[in-house]
């Protein structure tokens, strides 16, 4: 059986960062992937955000991605595979377009919202 954990980021955080395919798949990256000075900059400063929670996730002890939580305007954010958020029992409440460094192009992002725990 597989063995999910969640764990600190670590520096091989950064080798996925700006693996292509996860580049074009996360859509909202650096402007360039490559630039280590650029990504341990930003990730320092995530770490010293107040509110932010950072994770790597694990399969096997093996890093397959990573999720984070971080507040914005009052809200928080959450950012993870919208299948695994949708699991969760995050709901989608509406679009948003945002430019996409990895795509040089504006793209269409989905709302969701964790829905209401069942009442007892």
């Amino acid at each position: 059986m597989a063995g999910v954990a969640l764990r600190p980021i670590e520096d091989a955080v950064f080798d996925e960062m700006r693996d292509p395919e996860s580049v074009r798949m996360a859509a909202f990256t650096a402007e360039n992937p490559d630039d280590r000075a650029a990504f341990d900059a930003h990730m320092a400063k995530i770490g010293r955000t107040p509110g932010v929670t950072r994770r790597a996730i694990a399969l096997d002890g093996r890093l397959v991605g990573t999720v984070a939580s971080f507040v914005i305007e009052g809200d928080t954010e959450v950012t993870a595979s919208l299948k695994v958020l949708q699991e969760a029992g995050f709901t989608v409440t509406g679009t948003d377009t945002g430019f996409a460094n990895a795509r040089k192009a504006e793209i269409q992002e989905t709302i969701l919202r964790l829905a209401d725990p069942p009442k007892t």
